[in-house]
């Protein structure tokens, strides 16, 4: 972009990425945003595959789903429905991977 005679560099960064699972081979599914968590999909010792949703949370009056980031186990599910949490706190775990 270019203003007032400078040119400037701007990269968008979309919280919504995270809740994709854009960073691959994650254990831990955290909170793109603050918000409360509204529904859980799937419970602790399933399996999952990548890009299934794990938990929908709600923020700023929009849902947003929570998806594996991995093929795995779900080992963990920390906040339940209508509990509070902060941006990057974890909401969920998946089991270590054998092969990490």
């Amino acid at each position: 972009m270019h203003l007032h005679g400078r040119n400037w560099v701007i990269n968008l960064l979309d919280p919504r990425d995270a809740a994709l699972g854009v960073v691959d081979g994650a254990d831990e599914i955290k909170a793109p945003m603050p918000g409360i968590v509204v529904g859980i999909n799937k419970e602790p010792g399933e399996t999952v595959k990548v890009g299934e949703t794990i938990l929908t949370i709600e923020s700023m009056k929009m849902e947003t789903n929570l998806v594996s980031p991995r093929d795995g186990t779900l080992s963990e599910i920390i906040k339940a429905v209508g509990e509070t949490f902060e941006k990057d706190q974890v909401l969920a775990c998946l089991e270590v991977a054998e092969n990490a």
